[in-house]
Formats: structure tokens, sequence, C-alpha cells
């Protein structure tokens, strides 16, 4: 099914984000641009604080994990 005879809502990804500190604007929205250029789908992201990491953060799409974390 070709990407624009799809329904909206099929239309773009969800990345789960979850990361030492609250990300800031600029960084949610450099993020959300850097997905779209990997996955060429509009991203939605949901940002999540876990505070048992040190630094970085994890990054899932589907079944795909972008783990860039320190964790202690």
């Amino acid at each position: 099914m070709p990407y624009r005879s799809m329904p909206p809502h099929f239309r773009h990804k969800v990345a789960v984000v979850t990361s030492a500190n609250a990300l800031t604007k600029a960084q949610h929205q450099t993020l959300a641009t850097k997905l779209e250029g990997i996955y060429a789908y509009p991203m939605s992201l949901h940002t999540e604080v876990d505070p048992s990491l040190i630094g970085g953060a994890i990054i899932r799409v589907g079944y795909e994990v972008i783990d860039g974390s320190t964790s202690g």
C-alpha cells in the first residue's frame, strides 16, 4: 500500500525515548528530525526519565532499540 493512500494515523512512527534527564524542547525537536531522516516517516516522541541512567538515552522505535545510555 503506497504511503499516500494509507490512513493518516498510519503515516507516522512513535519513538519511546528514555533518558537520564528531561529533554529540552531543542533536544526533542532535533531528535525527532534525526529520527525522521533515519526512518523516513514523521516521528512522534514519547519521553520518559529514568533516574537510574547516568547519561545518554535509550530510543525504541517499533522493535528496534538504540541504546546510547550509561547506567550505574
